[in-house]
């Protein structure tokens, strides 16, 4: 237990925003866009867009070690890559797809 290194506090909140907070404010504002037909582009896009940028840098700056292994090195740019990708299809989803869908 001597060789383990302590996370920082910054560290683990870093970790946290980006696994649940980020991705759960998106859920929770793309489902706010859907029931109330949110205007194009109004307060709940940007927030959308910041919490999504956001969400995108905090784990870029959660980036693993250099010593890391490529598996987890590949994790960042995976991620990176697949939550803009998914986010815009919710938001498009959101936006388009729940014109006709009642939600009660």
């Amino acid at each position: 237990m001597d060789n383990e290194k302590e996370t920082p506090l910054g560290g683990c909140l870093l970790r946290v925003f980006w696994i649940l907070v980020g991705p759960a404010a998106l859920f929770i504002s793309a489902i706010f866009i859907g029931i109330y037909q949110a205007a194009f582009p109004g307060p709940f896009d940007i927030f959308y867009g910041v919490v999504l940028m956001l969400t995108v840098a905090a784990r870029i700056a959660d980036k693993p070690q250099p010593d890391a292994p490529e598996p987890e090195r590949r994790a960042v740019k995976l991620y990176v890559t697949v939550l803009p990708i998914a986010a815009i299809a919710l938001w498009l989803i959101a936006h388009f797809g729940l014109k006709k869908v009642v939600l009660i």
